[in-house]
């Protein structure tokens, strides 16, 4: 009898991964899958010229491997339809708890019948375009529309962070970006620790509480994978992972943003008093 194929065990980085470092409208890790040549090349120059990253597969069988080494926020798939592979490869990501089930996939698919479009949607793709090589516009923009739909907001709200910052010193900015992310941090993992033990409503409260307290700081993608949690506490176990996962990429967006800030001043910065950029002492919030 033949033996069974190994199945694949994603990678650290993988598991860690939690979405698009500066939401749908910035870089991008993109896996192009066509099978011809031609055509995944042609896809990832207009992807890369876009400023994503992009690698590419040429079946699923490979895609699927490369996705479980590698962090990747979108997969754009070239095929014609009916292409069964590619919609059974849509449909075993789906299966998969996050972040491999929440993988964006766009769709470059000349479909010619409703059921061939109703089939694309039902696998899972969250957005297609009827053609296999679009315009590298049309390609960057239905490529940003399907890791919206599928991831959410970016991490930040940047009017109410410009609010924050008009209102605030750099450094009083940085403390209230860490008692947030402190007092987030510790429901969060107590919530971890407790496991199962915890009834739905000390879940429902702790969530709650999370969500008050990045909201605060201009969460966004947080925010809602706590508010989502305490919508419905009893899915603790599908819904904890994802919203640590997204306080780790807010804690990395919040320091960013304070340092852009820090950098912007230091541009309109009087003479004679340095244009350098002030390290960022750290802390909780980065």
């Amino acid at each position: 009898m033949a033996a069974r194929p190994l199945p694949r065990i994603a990678s650290a980085a993988v598991l860690l991964h939690a979405g698009p470092r500066d939401g749908p409208d910035g870089p991008l890790a993109v896996l192009v899958l066509a099978e011809q040549p031609d055509i995944r090349e042609r896809l990832t120059v207009a992807l890369r010229g876009g400023g994503h990253r992009a690698d590419a597969r040429g079946s699923p069988a490979a895609a699927l491997d490369q996705l479980h080494l590698v962090p990747y926020d979108a997969v754009a798939a070239a095929f014609r339809p009916p292409a069964a592979p590619v919609l059974s490869l849509a449909r075993t990501l789906r299966g998969m708890p996050p972040p491999l089930g929440r993988i964006a996939l766009l769709g470059l698919a000349p479909t010619t019948t409703d059921r061939q479009r109703r089939d694309i949607a039902a696998a899972g793709f969250d957005h297609t375009l009827p053609e296999l090589v679009p315009t590298a516009e049309a390609l960057l923009e239905a490529l940003r529309r399907a890791v919206q739909a599928r991831w959410g907001p970016g991490p930040l709200n940047a009017d109410l962070r410009d609010a924050l910052a008009a209102r605030l010193t750099p450094e009083a900015l940085e403390a209230s970006d860490t008692a947030a992310m402190r007092a987030a941090g510790e429901r969060a993992l107590a919530m971890r620790a407790a496991g199962g033990s915890w009834p739905a409503s000390a879940v429902r409260e702790a969530a709650e509480e999370i969500a008050a307290a990045l909201a605060s700081v201009g969460a966004l993608a947080a925010v809602a994978a706590a508010r989502a949690l305490a919508a419905a506490p009893e899915r603790r176990n599908a819904l904890l992972p994802p919203l640590l996962s997204s306080m780790v990429a807010l804690r990395g967006a919040l320091r960013r943003d304070r340092e852009a800030r820090r950098e912007a001043l230091a541009g309109r910065a009087p003479p004679g008093t340095g244009t350098g950029t002030p390290p960022d002492p750290g802390g909780d919030a980065g």
